[in-house]
């Protein structure tokens, strides 16, 4: 027995001393070549050793391989996938027989790692062929309920120095991860796995700490022990709780996000860069629980502010589509016009939009929000009300039901740069820009507005109630609360009505229709287009219609109706009576050639004027252009009618107008004309700076028609002197032939008959 025992111990020394010696007697050559050969093969790259191999077998199994090389495909940008100084590792001999995996260390030491993604869409990383085969090992190698049953510890692993570049051409980007190290430790499969490092990520400098409470825990699906925290050269994260791997990963603990400085944390070239200055520091704490693509926030502290926006939150907030929200909210800031450049909203010039503060009970689901006993200010304005969304439908839809005492809506109209200017003028013809409706089809609304007072610029609305309406590019406004209360009042009268504007077909198509009662005209027509020739008060009605791309489309295109009715007012400008009165003088100047607005004298001008007891005007518009139907004022001396055109289009008015003047108790009544003819007073040219005179075709019309008369009974009186003419009745009577000017009817015959003898010729 003794004998047996000594040859036992004298095989084991053997083994034993073959195991220290025998790796030492193979060539490194022959482990370089067989390692290369074996990882080429399930890498499908070429791997080339170009440093030292060295192997050892007692105390524990170690190796170490210097100088390798991961070869790129070809058409990449650099020749190697992987360069790595070492990879060294140490697993313990006495465990294994034991089924358990004691991994004494295993290190990799300054490798450099270049991922790439080509344009057409190629990445090298896609290493090997494995087929269904290899799959399925694979999944059996790593499933929990696999047969195998043993232990693992890893007492070391390390990454040291480690630099890693991700390039994708497909969009752009890239990402350097350099001066990477870092080391993990685990005691066993059920004991925590923690692991430090540190390094820089476009050289913005970063470390983590981090620890598992297990990783047997994780792998069968179990909740387990998580803390972490991250922490950069301008953030930090901090998680202490549970990490719940089910089916869908979960949270279930408190955390913490700290920005010092939002805009540091992209690129300078970054487009989100300009909305991130808007964070700048930020704090926000709260508890966190539930699934990740829809956790549940309570106990929520949100602290933000920057030199544009300061937010406050208090309360909860959950990403679950059916959980109630609940906190309250503030926002501030001391510029609104800065803040909204820095999201790049294109505003028209103006000083305000200044300081802004927002309020509310933060209310509702995270697909129907709601700000309730929300509380605004902007500059001057003071706002409350409700303020919502609902994100249920195809397209985000607003709703708000807001109070204001004042209105102004001056700054989103650029009105400001043009307030030290005069008056409103329509000189410049209607723009041909075409119509950003865009906008109107991103969105839907639904809201309710009111406000003791609204400002326009110089238009001011007084007990204003408003209801938009926004559906699929269709807007509509309706200004008619109930059937007894008015939209709003302004010009002194009361005013209903509805707009709609339908954007979502190819040509908008726009309606209108308002009704007014009581309105001051003159102040109605000074603020809106800088004339204020006419005053009185009255009703006015509308229904029009058009189709455009533009403006000056929709102008050109109106169509429908016009109704107005004034009473007690004034027309500036022209006295109609005096005018009337002046009818001799005119007669008088058609005889001596001299037809013109100096047959009125004062008549015109500054100071003229005409009262009427009341004015009706009645217009049909086709295509841009309005027909009056109907035009009439009158006072107790004076009634006048009219007829013509105004084009609107074109910015141009052609109107006559007939005055007749009362002259005596027995109602004879005088007219502006010639005798019988009446000769109505002509408005024409651009609607700005029209013309005013006698209607000059009116009598030459007459005349050319009384001198085919004369021309008729001449020639009959020579042709046949037994036959007596016809008198003329109604003509202006001659001057003798000795009178030296000729009248305008002589020159008028005169040049008749030269053309008759021209074409006799």
């Amino acid at each position: 027995m003794k004998r047996l025992l000594l040859c036992l111990l004298l095989v084991l020394a053997v083994l034993v001393g073959a195991m220290l010696i025998l790796p030492g007697l193979v060539p490194s050559s022959v482990y370089r070549e067989r390692i290369e050969t074996m990882a080429s093969s399930a890498l499908d790259r070429e791997v080339t050793l170009s440093g030292e191999v060295a192997l050892s077998v007692f105390p524990t199994l170690s190796a170490r391989v210097e100088g390798i090389r991961v070869a790129n495909p070809e058409g990449f940008s650099h020749p190697n996938m992987i360069e790595a100084g070492a990879l060294r590792a140490r697993i313990r001999l006495l465990p294994l027989l034991f089924r358990t995996v004691e991994i004494g260390e295993i290190s990799l030491l300054s490798p450099t790692i270049r991922l790439e993604k080509r344009a057409d869409g190629q990445a090298n990383w896609m290493l090997g062929s494995a087929g269904p085969e290899a799959d399925e090992a694979e999944d059996e190698a790593v499933s929990p309920s696999g047969g195998g049953s043993g232990e693992a510890r890893l007492d070391r692993a390390r990454l040291v120095d480690a630099n890693v570049f991700y390039t994708d051409h497909t969009e752009g980007r890239t990402i350097a991860l350099t001066g990477f190290s870092a080391e993990a430790r685990m005691r066993s499969l059920r004991a925590p796995l923690t692991s430090r490092g540190r390094g820089e990520i476009n050289e913005e400098g970063f470390s983590y700490d981090i620890r598992l409470g297990s990783v047997d825990d994780l792998i069968a699906g179990r909740t387990t022990p998580l803390s972490l925290e991250v922490d950069t050269d301008h953030a930090a994260l901090s998680y202490d709780g549970t990490l719940i791997n089910g089916q869908i990963p979960g949270l279930r603990g408190a955390f913490r996000i700290e920005a010092r400085n939002g805009q540091d944390l992209l690129p300078p070239d970054h487009p989100l860069v300009g909305p991130l200055q808007l964070i700048g520091q930020l704090d926000l704490s709260g508890e966190i629980d539930g699934a990740l693509i829809a956790p549940v926030f309570r106990e929520l502290r949100l602290r933000q502010s920057s030199d544009w926006l300061t937010t406050r939150y208090d309360g909860g907030i959950s990403l679950a589509y059916d959980r109630p929200l609940q906190g309250t909210l503030s926002l501030s800031g001391p510029d609104l016009r800065g803040l909204l450049g820095q999201l790049d909203v294109d505003l028209p010039e103006g000083e305000r939009l200044g300081a802004f503060e927002l309020t509310g009970t933060l209310g509702g689901t995270l697909s129907r929000p709601r700000l309730n006993q929300t509380r605004l200010a902007l500059d001057a304005l003071r706002g409350s009300g409700l303020l919502g969304a609902d994100l249920d439908g195809p397209r985000p839809k607003l709703v708000a039901t807001l109070d204001f005492p004042t209105l102004d809506l001056t700054p989103f109209f650029g009105a400001e740069a043009a307030a030290s200017e005069a008056p409103p003028s329509l000189d410049k013809d209607w723009s041909d820009d075409p119509l950003a409706l865009d906008g109107l089809k991103l969105v839907d609304a639904d809201l309710d507005l009111t406000a003791d007072r609204v400002i326009l610029d110089e238009i001011h609305l007084e007990q204003a109630r408003v209801q938009v309406g926004l559906d699929r590019g269709r807007l509509t406004i309706r200004f008619r609360p109930d059937d007894t209360l008015p939209g709003f009042r302004a010009f002194e009268g009361a005013w209903s009505g509805d707009i709609d504007l339908d954007a979502s077909r190819t040509v908008p198509h726009l309606q209108l229709r308002a009704e007014a009662s009581g309105i001051a005209a003159r102040q109605l027509l000074r603020d809106l287009t800088g004339f204020g020739g006419v005053s009185g008060l009255g009703d006015v009605s509308l229904d029009l219609r058009a189709r455009g791309n533009s403006l000056k489309a929709l102008v050109s295109a109106l169509d429908g109706t016009v109704n107005t009715r004034l009473d007690d007012g004034l027309f500036g400008g022209v006295d109609m009576t005096q005018m009337v009165r002046a009818a001799g003088t005119l007669q008088a100047d058609i005889r001596n050639g001299t037809f013109g607005m100096s047959s009125f004298g004062s008549a015109f001008g500054r100071g003229a004027e005409t009262d009427f007891t009341q004015l009706v005007g009645k217009l049909s518009l086709t295509q841009g252009v309005a027909e009056i139907d109907e035009l009439s004022f009158h006072n107790a001396t004076l009634s006048v009618s009219g007829t013509g055109q105004i084009d609107l289009g074109r910015r141009r008015l052609d109107i006559q107008l007939t005055p007749r003047v009362t002259i005596d108790q027995a109602g004879t009544t005088a007219t502006l004309g010639v005798g019988q003819l009446e000769v109505p007073l002509r408005i024409q040219g651009p609607w700005t700076a029209p013309g005013f005179a006698p209607d000059a075709r009116v009598v030459e019309n007459a005349l050319r028609s009384r001198l085919q008369d004369r021309l008729t009974n001449e020639l009959t009186r020579r042709l046949a002197p037994n036959l007596s003419p016809t008198p003329e009745a109604d003509t202006p009577s001659e001057e003798s032939e000795d009178t030296a000017r000729p009248s305008l009817e002589q020159q008028i015959i005169g040049r008749a008959l030269r053309d008759l003898g021209r074409r006799g010729d």
